[in-house]
């Protein structure tokens, strides 16, 4: 090769090759095809990623309006616009895209060496064009792919976990509101009642037949229902506010109060539902997919005691100016070989003896979630039965036959047959059992959405992916 053509002509080129080949992998993606739930929600992405986070950043709440105030309705609001629901489910997407990155090779690297170089028997080495490529031991890929796919399950199993547990606490807050929203019916109904016994008192005492003292009892006592309504109240709106927070709305926001409903007897098969709750309770399946991760860790481990290869071609160009007679010019073409020689047992033994310890550490966790998960639905079970016998005993027997006695006293009183306390006090044991049944019904929803929980079928919106992440690990 002509060495002064070389200089001034095939250097440039060969810098604006690099210069290229730079700019190449610094080129960075505009995130035009990532998809967001919401142009607000990628606008503030992109002022927190160009600007950092106020440290006065304000909570951001979704305005929608709540027509059905329905359980179910507010469980599918609820996991839809759940803040931490939608952290799990961006952690999976930005999971998502690890195992591309696993099985990616490492950038191939260009290199131009130029100076005072060999003098060859075929001439003076003007500069020497390498391009080499590492390549992994083969299966390394393929066992990276596999770990960063079992971290996506792993966090789907985590967002299944939240989304389950985010639906039973807005159940569990909608029974309690439940009970608060009959109790202000039955205060109501108390209320009205007792006007109408203040009016018959009224009536007697014009005629001389009633006391002044019943008429300052009745006094008292809607005074004191009047403040229970107070309390109630409060505490309806103390309901509203969790139930709001859990829908990410803002805390004043109106809600319709739950909608009476009736109570019906079911049965359950403890022995297949407590083993129901061992295999599919979310935070089980959380830890059999912590233990299939650690498992593809230990595999990988092992793997990566391997070898790994750089490959590459050499182009030198030779001038033909050289010093010796033998000098023509011809370039040089090469290929080279490398191997890395993983000398460093100890580091793998490491990283064998931590995935190893990790799977146990897993199985523990397993074995302690499907522990937790039997005992919270035997309990649930057990409060179930035990609200089902105080429903059946208040609703078919002491209910009705207090409401019976009450309306033979309120007669009977009337009639001047018998005494106010008699029946104020049949009264006001109707009215206790009115409330403790109300209490009970919300109780036994309460035990039925836990032992939901307990069993991993709470939202309704997810059978697929669990089913996804309750498959058979061995066949990965």
């Amino acid at each position: 090769m002509n060495a002064g053509l070389l200089r001034p002509i095939h250097l440039p080129l060969l810098f604006m090759f690099s210069l290229s080949l730079i700019f190449m992998g610094c080129q960075a993606s505009d995130h035009a095809n990532m998809q967001w739930e919401s142009n607000v929600f990628k606008h503030r992405l992109t002022e927190v990623r160009d600007g950092g986070l106020a440290s006065d950043s304000q909570r951001v709440t979704t305005e929608m309006v709540v027509d059905d105030g329905s359980m179910q309705a507010l469980v599918e609001l609820a996991l839809a616009n759940n803040p931490e629901i939608k952290a799990g489910r961006l952690r999976v997407e930005r999971l998502s895209e690890r195992p591309a990155q696993a099985v990616a090779l490492d950038d191939p690297m260009a290199a131009l060496t130029v100076g005072e170089l060999a003098q060859t028997a075929a001439g003076q080495v003007d500069y020497i064009v390498s391009l080499t490529q590492a390549l992994p031991y083969p299966g390394t890929l393929d066992a990276r792919k596999t770990v960063a796919e079992q971290e996506v399950l792993t966090a789907s199993a985590e967002l299944l976990d939240v989304m389950e547990r985010v639906a039973v606490e807005v159940r569990r807050v909608y029974w309690r509101r439940y009970a608060v929203a009959r109790a202000i019916e039955v205060t109501d109904q108390d209320r009205k009642v007792l006007q109408q016994i203040s009016e018959t008192i009224d009536a007697r005492a014009r005629v001389g037949e009633a006391e002044q003292a019943d008429q300052l009892r009745i006094s008292l006592r809607l005074a004191d229902l009047d403040q229970q309504l107070d309390r109630l109240k409060q505490q309806q709106r103390s309901l509203d506010v969790m139930t709001n927070r859990l829908l990410n709305r803002q805390t004043d926001a109106s809600l319709r109060a739950p909608a009476a409903v009736g109570w019906k007897p079911v049965e359950v098969d403890r022995e297949t539902l407590i083993q129901q709750a061992e295999q599919n309770n979310p935070a089980v399946i959380v830890q059999r997919r912590r233990v299939e991760g650690f498992r593809q860790r230990f595999k990988l481990a092992k793997v990566e005691r391997r070898p790994d290869f750089r490959f590459g071609v050499q182009y030198a160009a030779v001038g033909s100016d050289g010093i010796a007679g033998s000098a023509n010019g011809d370039d040089q073409f090469a290929v080279t070989g490398a191997v890395s020689i993983p000398l460093n047992a100890d580091k793998y033994d490491a990283k064998e003896r931590e995935a190893f310890r990790g799977i146990g550490e897993a199985m523990m966790g397993l074995d302690a979630a499907q522990g937790r998960a039997a005992n919270l639905a035997d309990d649930a079970l057990a409060r179930i039965a035990a609200e089902q016998s105080i429903l059946n005993r208040l609703n078919k027997q002491m209910l009705p036959e207090s409401q019976r006695a009450f309306e033979l006293a309120l007669t009977g009183y009337s009639a001047g047959k018998v005494s106010f306390i008699q029946m104020m006090d049949d009264w006001q044991r109707t009215l206790d059992l009115e409330l403790a049944a109300h209490r009970a019904q919300a109780r036994y929803e309460q035990a039925r959405a836990d032992l939901a929980a307990a069993l991993g079928d709470v939202s309704g919106r997810v059978p697929e992916l669990r089913q996804n992440l309750s498959g058979d690990s061995d066949n990965e």
